[in-house]
């Protein structure tokens, strides 16, 4: 996987962590709880909205993750092979010890897949860098597609608008 992620290590946004080497996730939540009490403590005002992709692994189209995945540099033979495993896979449901019916999905990635994660972090990474273009008072952060946007309460308001717009 770190391999893999070095393909495109440098696309992606300095605000993720989850899913990176040196990238922990308590930061995220660290920076967020930080400028919070600094505002409790200079009284200046601060908004903070949290965020969170419904369903994301199982919203993501096969083909465009791989065209992701190709278009940010990574090898076709394992793009083509990881897709390929994507649109064959069959996925059972077990509730208890019963087990469903096999079903073919028509969308969605492999959940704890670390191929998976690639689309999910390019995803957000290319939010982040419109947030960081249109709304550059925001401060943010994000455990894979957990993500958080902090700041005055107009600014926050003005970049949920406009991340909202992007969400699949």
């Amino acid at each position: 996987f770190h391999k893999i992620i070095g393909e495109i290590k440098g696309v992606l946004h300095h605000d993720l962590y989850g899913g990176l080497a040196g990238a922990n996730c308590s930061e995220a939540a660290w920076e967020a709880m930080l400028q919070i009490e600094a505002a409790f403590v200079t009284g200046d005002p601060v908004v903070m909205c949290s965020l969170d992709y419904k369903k994301l692994f199982d919203s993501f189209d096969h083909k465009f993750s791989a065209e992701l995945l190709l278009a940010h540099g990574l090898p076709p033979l394992l793009v083509n092979m990881w897709l390929d495993f994507c649109v064959n896979m069959e996925r059972v449901t077990k509730i208890g010890p019963s087990l469903g019916v096999p079903e073919k999905p028509y969308n969605g990635i492999g959940q704890g897949d670390p191929m998976s994660l690639l689309p999910a972090l390019l995803l957000v990474s290319t939010q982040f860098r419109m947030l960081d273009d249109k709304h550059p008072n925001i401060t943010k952060g994000a455990v894979v597609d957990d993500r958080n946007i902090r700041g005055s309460r107009v600014e926050v308001l003005a970049a949920y608008e406009d991340m909202h717009k992007f969400d699949i």
